[in-house]
């Protein structure tokens, strides 16, 4: 896929990414990254420690460009929408 699911904390995921180590989940199976993302949306706890990352290209001298966040679960109600999804 083009895009996995990870748990690393923030910290460390900003320490990997400066010294452009892969994170250990980047090769996980489509099938574990959908378990992960699911877990994400049902807004359980364990859903909360994962966030969805782009698979771009982790040797690039533009840091921005080393998998990035895409996504992860935000509890707080939106200003327009609430808690609809």
């Amino acid at each position: 896929g083009l895009a996995f699911m990870d748990d690393t904390p923030q910290e460390q995921m900003k320490v990997e990414r400066l010294e452009r180590k892969e994170s250990k989940h980047r090769n996980q199976t489509t099938e574990e990254s959908m378990k992960y993302f699911k877990a994400m949306c049902s807004g359980s706890d364990e859903g909360a420690k994962w966030c969805l990352r782009a698979k771009i290209d982790m040797s690039s001298v533009n840091g921005t460009m080393r998998d990035p966040v895409l996504y992860r679960m935000n509890l707080t109600p939106h200003h327009r929408s609430g808690t609809k999804y």
